[in-house]
């Protein structure tokens, strides 16, 4: 029997919650601050950087897919328990397995950011408007070639 598709994961956090609660205060509350400016207020772990549908892809056959808000839960799984071996338990000296894990949640924690995404659309879109070759996953080459004015600087192409 088929199984129904779930729903796609859409209140994706940019930093993750385990991380976060170390930093709240016994009712589990952050303090926020709206930039620019110096307006401070409070915010739940459980809100505090919640981007919607920020991992959310559309596939080419229209589905959606949340697969890296699971698989970047492993790397938040993981880092959480090392990060208390290290800070809780004061393991000493780090075992590897704990410096693996801080170093590939610190890794995601770099690229996932929205500034990050920003960067890897300006440079797709300069890419596309100068047609670069590229190799595509079935290995054939094709090139990106999108005019300028139809490039949506904010996420998908224009649709004229």
């Amino acid at each position: 029997m088929p199984t129904a598709a779930r729903e796609a994961k859409r209140r994706n956090h940019t930093v993750s919650r385990s991380y976060l609660r170390r930093f709240a205060d016994e009712s589990g509350l952050l303090t926020g601050v709206e930039l620019p400016g110096d307006a401070r207020f409070p915010v739940s772990v459980g809100d505090a950087t919640v981007r919607k549908n920020f991992y959310v892809v559309r596939r080419a056959d229209g589905s959606e897919s949340d697969q890296a808000e699971d698989d970047f839960g492993r790397v938040e799984s993981n880092a959480a328990i090392a990060v208390s071996a290290l800070i809780d338990d004061r393991a000493w000296p780090i075992p590897s397995d704990v410096r693996a894990h801080i170093a590939a949640w610190s890794a995601l924690q770099y690229l996932r950011v929205c500034w990050v995404r920003q960067l890897a659309r300006e440079i797709a879109g300069a890419l596309s408007e100068v047609g670069l070759q590229v190799t595509v996953d079935t290995g054939e080459r094709v090139t990106l070639f999108m005019p300028a004015d139809q490039v949506d600087r904010h996420g998908a192409a224009a649709h004229a």
